[in-house]
């Protein structure tokens, strides 16, 4: 009987299965054992070895995809702005059309006597200020000392 073994523990483990002898027993059983526990040594390394690896790999494609969501999430951000100011230039359109439909309206209904003169008048000042302006100009009579105040108010008593 041939079995195909791989490593080496296992042609000797297979030697042992094919031909047993009773005299080394113990020999062969305690052989057995170590070639079986070197075989789970390796083996545990070996998983430790893939377990590291794909935890590696795993940190790898998360990062990549971090990467990947957060220059999707820029883009998004990007195209939100972009679509932000396209719609608030659309309402600045509308606006400025609408306030130009309301201008031409309201002179439509005005008469064209007045069309003339809407170009042609000049801001009201203010009253007030226009009073300052007189007071300031106008000369105000100045009487020498309250002496003369005084005789006023007194005369008419």
């Amino acid at each position: 009987m041939l079995i195909w073994c791989c490593d080496s523990w296992e042609v000797s483990f297979c030697r042992m299965m094919q031909r047993p002898s009773p005299s080394s027993d113990r020999y062969s059983l305690r052989s057995f054992k170590i070639h079986l526990e070197n075989y789970l040594e390796n083996e545990r390394q070996i998983l430790l070895d893939d377990q590291k690896a794909s935890q590696l790999r795993a940190r790898k494609l998360s990062a990549e995809n971090n990467q990947r969501r957060k220059a999707f999430e820029d883009k998004c951000k990007e195209e939100n702005k972009k679509e932000q100011r396209v719609r608030e230039e659309m309402l600045k359109q509308r606006k400025q059309k609408l306030q130009e439909a309301t201008e031409r309206f309201q002179r439509s209904h005005v008469p064209k006597s007045v069309h003339r003169k809407i170009g042609h008048w000049k801001k009201i000042p203010n009253l007030n200020k226009g009073l300052e302006q007189i007071h300031i100009l106008s000369p105000v009579p100045s009487f020498h000392g309250l002496g003369v105040l005084r005789n006023l108010s007194g005369s008419s008593r």
